[in-house]
């Protein structure tokens, strides 16, 4: 099992504070796909800590929200020209509000290492320390 740090949002359109808001209707037990501008080497079984892009502007420093377990055997292909690669995922940790959300620095990323970049690998104790800090889906369902 690998752990990653996956940028998620952009400077024209970040991340809400109320990032759950954008999925109302959608119930976070169900798989989702996470799409990337290049093919990942992403697995099954690995997990995603969600960086919102933009978020140090809003919130003083970059915030890590959500954690989600890769389902995909395999990238596939999308239908976005920005995204043609896909992994389905399940959310499995996130926080209300994104500004209730653990910080780069809380887990031990420099900001810096994610410039340009869709996606990091994480060692597993940092990947560790930013799941501690948010809770599991089930306690915090709506």
């Amino acid at each position: 099992m690998n752990y990653w740090l996956k940028c998620e949002g952009s400077s024209e359109s970040p991340i809400q504070d109320d990032w759950r808001s954008e999925f109302e209707e959608h119930d976070f037990a169900d798989q989702m796909l996470s799409k990337f501008p290049r093919r990942p080497r992403i697995e099954e079984g690995d997990v995603l800590l969600c960086y919102a892009i933009g978020s140090a502007r809003a919130h003083g420093e970059g915030r890590v929200f959500a954690g989600q377990r890769v389902l995909s055997r395999n990238p596939q292909r999308s239908h976005s020209d920005q995204f043609p690669w896909a992994v389905r995922v399940r959310y499995t940790h996130g926080t209300t509000r994104l500004s209730d959300a653990p910080t780069l620095s809380d887990i031990g990323v420099e900001p810096s290492s994610v410039r340009r970049q869709s996606h990091i690998r994480l060692t597993q104790e940092k990947a560790e320390r930013g799941l501690a800090k948010m809770p599991e889906m089930r306690d915090w369902r709506k």
